[in-house]
């Protein structure tokens, strides 16, 4: 599920950006230090929107002060309130995929920022196909002429979610499932966007 969040986060700026166009470097710096992360408790920051709250900003000792792996003295301290748009997955959620690889264990898939995985007893009503190029699911009986490829587009439900431990680039793993109504294979006529 996709939320609107209001977050903060201090942001350090060296002395050279002291000038009429700090406010954007702050605004770069939030966007490249959040955008794509994952928040323990929170969820994966997809993107910065809306206005930012720019606090006053207090200089830092030279030992707290860092910009990479050099340290500037001087540096000064910002604290940003933005709004954010965060994915936060839901047990139960049906969700829209893209499928990576298939194989005879099921296949991998990818949701936004969150990794998937559809394991082959929550595939009922298709079978694994080692013949086509690529490697296929075909379904059989009410699901037949529903194909589950890479590249393509499948409906699952969330049965199981793996959240990080830790914040950072890491990504949350769920396991579905498409063995119920109304999910599988997106139709040739529907249209996503993602």
């Amino acid at each position: 599920m996709l939320m609107r969040m209001t977050l903060s986060r201090r942001v350090h700026v060296p002395p050279k950006y002291y000038n009429s166009g700090m406010q954007r470097y702050i605004k770069d710096i939030l966007k490249s230090e959040v955008e794509g992360r994952y928040l323990h408790g929170i969820g994966s920051i997809v993107a910065v929107i809306g206005n930012m709250e720019i606090s006053e900003g207090f200089l830092l000792p030279e030992s707290e002060s860092n910009e990479s792996a050099v340290r500037y003295g001087g540096s000064a301290s910002f604290k940003v309130r933005y709004s954010a748009l965060v994915f936060v997955p839901m047990i139960n959620e049906v969700i829209d995929v893209i499928v990576g690889t298939a194989h005879e264990t099921g296949f991998h898939a990818t949701a936004g920022p969150m990794r998937v995985f559809v394991d082959q007893s929550r595939l009922s009503g298709y079978v694994f196909d080692s013949t086509s190029t690529p490697v296929t699911w075909v379904g059989t009986g009410d699901n037949a002429n529903r194909v589950i490829r890479e590249g393509g587009v499948c409906r699952c439900r969330i049965i199981g979610i793996e959240l990080p431990a830790t914040a950072g680039k890491v990504t949350p793993f769920a396991i579905c499932r498409v063995d119920e109504p109304g999910l599988g294979p997106a139709e040739e006529e529907e249209e996503f966007v993602f």
